[in-house]
């Protein structure tokens, strides 16, 4: 009997474990209407390095707009970063040719919504990059560029779309 209250013991636990470390996506992933879809949510260990640069991923979300042109709704993916740096000055202007964070699906670029051209980082600044998808499925390549000197850095980062 005493295995069996160990084993049952055991079983408690682990669940509360599991339940303890699930990812926030799957947490937070219904709490914005159909309109506002959370495809992913981040820990603030999930960071892509660059050189000087450290992004920290936040959040990506997919929803659809009224185009001010009354031409009907688009569909948009918004992706929430953190760009921290502790090794570059306060108060650096980062321009779109240090860093510049572009997207693309099925191998042709999304158009940017709202660009952002500089930004000035001390020590954190967070951004959110918007881009009108092609089409609501698929994947979308989120891609990192990083130049400082003579040293130049890519990294990417997919999302599935639902």
């Amino acid at each position: 009997m005493r295995i069996i209250d160990k084993c049952i013991l055991l079983g408690i636990t682990l669940v509360s474990l599991a339940a303890c470390t699930n990812p926030e996506s799957l947490i937070e992933k219904d709490r914005k209407s159909e309109e506002e879809k959370i495809l992913e949510t981040f820990s603030d260990k999930e960071i892509i390095k660059l050189a000087d640069l450290d992004i920290q991923l936040k959040e990506v979300e997919q929803s659809n707009e009224v185009e001010q042109s009354n031409e009907g709704d688009r569909s948009v993916i918004s992706l929430t970063l953190v760009v921290i740096s502790d090794s570059l000055p306060e108060k650096t202007e980062i321009d779109n040719h240090i860093f510049s964070v572009t997207a693309e699906q099925n191998q042709e670029p999304l158009t940017s919504i709202d660009a952002i051209d500089s930004f000035v980082l001390d020590n954190k600044k967070e951004l959110t990059y918007r881009f009108i998808l092609h089409s609501n499925t698929d994947v979308v390549l989120f891609t990192f560029d990083y130049t400082n000197n003579s040293q130049h850095m890519t990294k990417h980062y997919d999302v599935y779309l639902e």
